[in-house]
């Protein structure tokens, strides 16, 4: 996978990965100023990962958050995936194994699900296999979409997150942390890490415009149906969503 890279563009990762895991809690302030908080990395800091420990990341695609970890110092990241084609390697190590929580071995301190676990259809089981995974004073993340939000109460059947039929579940607050407790796991934080997103392609399905239409933002800004000053109201309506915890994605720990 790295091979991928220039050798400036890995310089750059490694430089990145880095800093994001080690620096010093007096940095935090200033470097959140520049680093958006739905970052991956930042996000492992703020749960607590460091250099040294061990994480399983499920439902990981190719596991560019794993090598990113890995170059962070976490040598002992791997990720899961049943939807590759084969296992992949990185530098003569595994990287991703192709196949379920139950084709894993080994403990780890840390087990997350970036906007995976919604894609699942066995949700209590499967939570009940990831715990059976961690070690003493092991944690859970899980990121997903939620309907305890402004976004889904305001388009519903129009709401992007919906995503049918590969979002097989949509939590509230309330029912993620349901599933939880009955694993034997304590939610100790939730916060939101919602974009503006929310409001422009559900604001587009409402108008019958698809994600991938000519006119959609996504593919195509300049032409889409919004002014400047729109997106920008929208991004300052997220933050400000975020912030009371109204937004329309949500980052969950838990712990044993």
């Amino acid at each position: 996978m790295t091979g991928k890279l220039s050798w400036r563009e890995r310089l750059r990762r490694d430089v990145s990965c880095k800093f994001v895991l080690r620096r010093p809690a007096f940095m935090d302030d200033w470097f959140k100023r520049w680093v958006e908080e739905r970052n991956v990395l930042e996000v492992y800091h703020r749960i607590g990962v460091r250099p040294g420990h061990s994480l399983l990341d499920v439902g990981c695609g190719g596991g560019r958050h794993v090598q990113d970890l890995r170059v962070a110092g976490v040598k002992g990241a791997l990720g899961v995936d049943p939807f590759i084609e084969a296992d992949v390697y990185d530098d003569g190590q595994l990287l991703v194994k192709k196949g379920s929580l139950e084709d894993i071995a080994g403990k780890f301190d840390f087990i997350a699900f970036h906007h995976s676990f919604e894609h699942i259809e066995g949700q209590q089981a499967t939570f009940d296999a990831a715990v059976k995974l961690l070690k003493p004073k092991g944690k859970i993340l899980i990121r997903i979409p939620t309907v305890t939000s402004e976004a889904y109460e305001i388009y519903r059947e129009k709401w992007l997150q919906l995503d049918a039929p590969r979002h097989i579940y949509l939590h509230s607050h309330q029912s993620i942390a349901l599933i939880a407790n009955k694993a034997g796991m304590q939610q100790i934080d939730l916060w939101c890490d919602s974009a503006a997103g929310q409001f422009i392609f559900s604001e587009q399905y409402r108008q019958g415009i698809t994600l991938f239409d000519e006119r959609s933002y996504m593919k195509n800004p300049k032409k889409s149906i919004f002014e400047p000053k729109q997106i920008e109201e929208y991004q300052k309506r997220a933050q400000a969503l975020n912030k009371i915890l109204r937004g329309d994605q949500i980052c969950v720990l838990f712990k044993l």
